[in-house]
């Protein structure tokens, strides 16, 4: 679920949750079957919005009942190569690996991981 001034678009790949506020891109990981095995695959996956991102921390975190990870980390603008933090939540639902992400230049990933967890918060199991 999101807030009712949401837009959201797919289109190459993504969703894209835009507010006037914030914005969480979502990806299904594809070819794997589990967290673990999606994790080594999230600084290519989101390299269209941040590239050579890179974990800095490692965090628990649970999505529909099952246990999930955030990653916290630093890269380059994809649009304007200006450095960048983003957290990326890896999460599995069903027989779907996806990843959530917010980022942005100085410290707006983790000034926008609240939005992201608020929205994940409301994902089920199909």
């Amino acid at each position: 679920s999101v807030q009712d001034d949401a837009k959201v678009t797919t289109a190459e790949g993504k969703t894209k949750i835009d507010t006037k506020k914030w914005t969480v891109y979502l990806w299904v990981v594809p070819d794997t079957d589990t967290v673990d095995k999606a994790v080594p695959k999230i600084a290519k996956l989101i390299e269209g919005e941040v590239k050579q991102f890179a974990v800095d921390s490692t965090e628990k975190v649970t999505v529909a009942g099952v246990e999930g990870k955030l990653l916290i980390g630093k890269g380059i603008e994809a649009d304007d190569s200006d450095p960048a933090t983003a957290d990326v939540v890896v999460f599995a639902v069903g027989n779907h690996v996806l990843a959530a992400c917010v980022h942005g230049e100085g410290e707006r990933g983790p000034q926008w991981r609240p939005h992201m967890l608020e929205i994940l918060k409301t994902v089920a199991k199909p």
